[in-house]
């Protein structure tokens, strides 16, 4: 009677089950197992716009409240006029050259070349959907802001009086939205230092132009510091608005690689 053995040719040979599964795991080819990397959290901004804009818009209508009640911000107005009012040499030139940049003839014109310059380059119609939707917001809430408060304008200064009401003052909304746009539209290009150095010029650049108007005799303070808070509101809403709808490239991988 034959004999028939189940067992495999390998241990037929004197290969024993141990030695011939180290020898077969040898042979298979050895998989390497992926290290896991772990992702950078992207630094936005987002947040500190909203709190920024928020601010903002609690004490345009804390200014506003003050304004409507009593006509004034203390003895704030008076002050800062009696000291930018000094008769200097060459100061009502510089003021009136500083103010004319932040006039309409001037500020709508730049917004309308930086968007259809950023259109053209990202080949899309977003960016000038944004300028226009600056420029509306601009104008009609610095219109209707005039004709609600209807405040007069000072008495002295070194241009004739206009008649247009003084609150909020126009120049300076209009110079913080304006540069405020040509930031959020350029923003993703430039460096962190970039990005630092606009930021401090853009401060310095719209301190100016509310200077000016206070120099000139044709705006009290608080219509300046309006005009900041009103600005500062609008770039807010732009900036939150345009990123979240992703209506351009977004800032926070550009300021996480920064």
């Amino acid at each position: 009677m034959q004999v028939v053995s189940l067992r495999r040719p390998q241990f037929a040979v004197g290969l024993p089950p141990l030695a011939y599964r180290r020898r077969m795991h040898a042979k298979a080819p050895s998989t390497p197992t992926p290290t896991p990397t772990a992702t950078p959290t992207p630094v936005s901004w987002q947040p500190t716009v909203g709190r920024l804009g928020t601010l903002a818009l609690v004490g345009l209508f804390a200014l506003t409240w003050c304004i409507v009640a009593t006509g004034h911000l203390g003895a704030w107005d008076a002050t800062v006029r009696t000291w930018l009012a000094r008769p200097l040499p060459g100061v009502t030139t510089a003021a009136s050259a500083v103010s004319i940049t932040a006039s309409a003839p001037v500020a709508y014109p730049i917004l309308a070349i930086v968007g259809s310059w950023v259109a053209l380059r990202e080949r899309r119609w977003t960016p000038l959907i944004l300028t226009f939707a600056a420029a509306v917001v601009l104008g009609g809430s610095v219109y209707f802001g005039k004709l609600i408060i209807g405040r007069p304008r000072p008495r002295l200064g070194a241009l004739p009086r206009d008649p247009e009401p003084s609150f909020p003052s126009g120049h300076t909304t209009t110079a913080v939205v304006l540069v405020g746009v040509v930031l959020i539209l350029t923003a993703a290009a430039w460096s962190r230092r970039g990005r630092r150095v606009a930021l401090v010029a853009y401060g310095g650049y719209v301190a100016l132009v509310g200077m000016s108007r206070v120099v000139l005799g044709v705006h009290w303070f608080s219509d300046v510091l309006a005009g900041w808070l009103l600005g500062t509101v609008i770039v807010a809403a732009l900036a939150l608005v345009y990123d979240r709808r992703r209506l351009m490239p977004t800032v926070t991988a550009a300021v996480a690689a920064g």
